[in-house]
């Protein structure tokens, strides 16, 4: 089994999925912690609802999210990296 890796800063809804279909992905593993976007279409809700209509699984691995207070760390500047107990 191959994964590939996929963001979506500069892409629209249909050009990240039209990147998914070329590359023939099958499933679309969302690993963010919180899956909510302020860019149009990249909210769960959406992404699920886009993924079914063009024969894409969706699923949400929140627990390989980044936490906030290591996302809050990078913003800050500071890139050490250090376990995080939930």
């Amino acid at each position: 089994m191959t994964f590939y890796t996929i963001g979506y800063e500069g892409l629209s809804i249909d050009k990240f999925f039209s990147c998914l279909h070329i590359n023939n992905i099958k499933i679309l593993a969302d690993v963010r912690e919180s899956p909510v976007s302020r860019k149009p279409g990249f909210s769960l809700k959406k992404l699920q609802e886009k993924s079914a209509s063009v024969g894409i699984s969706y699923v949400h691995f929140q627990e390989l999210g980044c936490p906030p207070e290591i996302r809050d760390r990078y913003k800050s500047g500071h890139h050490t990296f250090q376990q995080v107990q939930k």
